[in-house]
């Protein structure tokens, strides 16, 4: 990024609680300029980010992917991709991942390989790590990186049902357990008859929290799991636009011909 960057650009802190907080496009040096006091000054009154500063970036169009990587003694485990829409901006909080095993097939290698460069560059060792990458021209490019698994593990669910591994159960017999080597890095294989979606809905109400109306009818649907709600009657429940946490999360399974577009408008169309 040069001293006159071409908008929009992307503004982001360096070290943040979730990496998609704080993230932000702008498309003038105005907006650059305010959205840069603010993450100054959330940096000064925090306690852990005293050492944070701010990256300007190139906005980058393109796909974006997570992936999900596990290590030990500096060597992969399982490597996981999820595609992940986080929409267009001006924020990016997180919205809906999702495992597509026909585009997964097509991408898995080249983001094993973006992956292992990334960790190995950050001198991970042991542990989950979770990038997310924008493919843009056939070119991945990493737009966040953390030595954690994605959403404190949240994301493990769909992927078990969609490759059969438990995250869990492998974390501890290759990470915990010295007794066992690691010879391979294991194939991952994706269930080749079903999209695993992960989506915390986005909401604009905010205030007391009392319930989600529409959460029964969305239970209800054939394709829904798992709804869970991470919220207690009386908790204050801040808008979309400023959660740092995920008040509901819905989980579903559909069949590889279904559009998953229309059935997160159907989901939220249900929540009021």
């Amino acid at each position: 990024m040069n001293n006159n960057p071409i908008f929009p650009v992307i503004i982001k802190p360096t070290h943040v609680y979730s990496t998609s907080v704080g993230v932000t496009k702008v498309s003038s040096l105005p907006d650059l300029k305010m959205q840069f006091r603010k993450i100054e000054l959330l940096n000064k009154l925090s306690l852990i980010a005293k050492k944070s500063s701010v990256i300007v970036e190139n906005y980058i169009e393109g796909t974006e992917y997570a992936v999900d990587l596990l290590w030990t003694n500096r060597k992969r485990i399982i490597t996981f991709v999820h595609q992940n829409k986080s929409g267009t901006g001006p924020d990016f909080l997180d919205h809906l991942y999702f495992i597509d095993p026909v585009d997964n097939q097509r991408v898995q290698n080249m983001l094993e390989n973006a992956e292992e460069k990334v960790d190995l560059a950050t001198a991970v060792i042991f542990g989950f790590t979770h990038t997310e990458y924008r493919i843009h021209n056939g070119v991945p490019y990493v737009i966040e990186s953390s030595n954690r698994p994605a959403g404190a593990g949240m994301l493990f669910s769909t992927i078990e049902r969609s490759t059969g591994y438990n995250m869990i159960n492998i974390f501890y017999d290759y990470v915990l357990d010295d007794s066992k080597i690691l010879e391979n890095h294991l194939k991952v294989k994706y269930n080749v008859n079903s999209i695993n979606f992960w989506m915390p809905p986005p909401f604009k109400k905010q205030g007391l929290f009392e319930s989600f109306n529409g959460l029964e009818k969305i239970q209800k649907l054939p394709y829904i799991y798992s709804a869970e709600v991470y919220l207690s009657k009386g908790d204050y429940f801040y808008s979309d636009n400023s959660q740092v946490m995920y008040p509901l999360v819905i989980k579903g399974e559909i069949y590889i011909n279904k559009n998953l577009d229309n059935i997160v408008t159907e989901i939220e169309e249900k929540l009021i």
